[in-house]
């Protein structure tokens, strides 16, 4: 196992410094250059792949588990039993940080419309009081 996984990283040296050096003749400076700079590509590769790896997950996480928070709180014959109250904890999104740090919250106060169904909510985080739409609000199991 161990053995294929270095033969796969000198393999992903080999193959640039061939394509890079063909049949050239360098300095020992040279060539640490050029090693150096396959190494910065190297791991800028590494670093490119983990971020995208972990925006999917977080992607499919938001798409999959906290629509389906949402829409467990949200039936065809919406009542004022079902809506969001007063002690819910919820997850609050983000308007312009990482997704990755959104804050949890407790709901304090819901702002009911016209028909009876609650619309906004001043939520309790850590930073503070916030007024939010109900749709930037994931209620929590609990």
């Amino acid at each position: 196992m161990v053995g294929r996984l270095w033969e796969r990283l000198m393999k992903s040296i080999k193959d640039p410094l061939r394509k890079i050096l063909g049949k050239a003749l360098l300095t020992f400076e040279e060539l640490t250059t050029i090693m150096t700079e396959l190494e910065c590509v190297l791991n800028n590769r590494r670093k490119l792949y983990q971020s995208r790896l972990l925006k999917q997950l977080w992607t499919k996480w938001k798409e999959q588990y906290l629509l389906q928070l949402r829409t467990a709180h949200n039936f065809t014959n919406p009542s004022s039993e079902r809506n969001l109250k007063s002690g819910d904890i919820v997850l609050v999104e983000g308007l312009k940080k990482s997704k990755l740090l959104w804050d949890r919250g407790v709901v304090e106060q819901v702002i009911v419309g016209r028909d009876g169904h609650v619309r906004a909510c001043i939520v309790r985080t850590p930073k503070g009081q916030l007024r939010r739409a109900v749709q930037l609000l994931y209620p929590f199991e609990i």
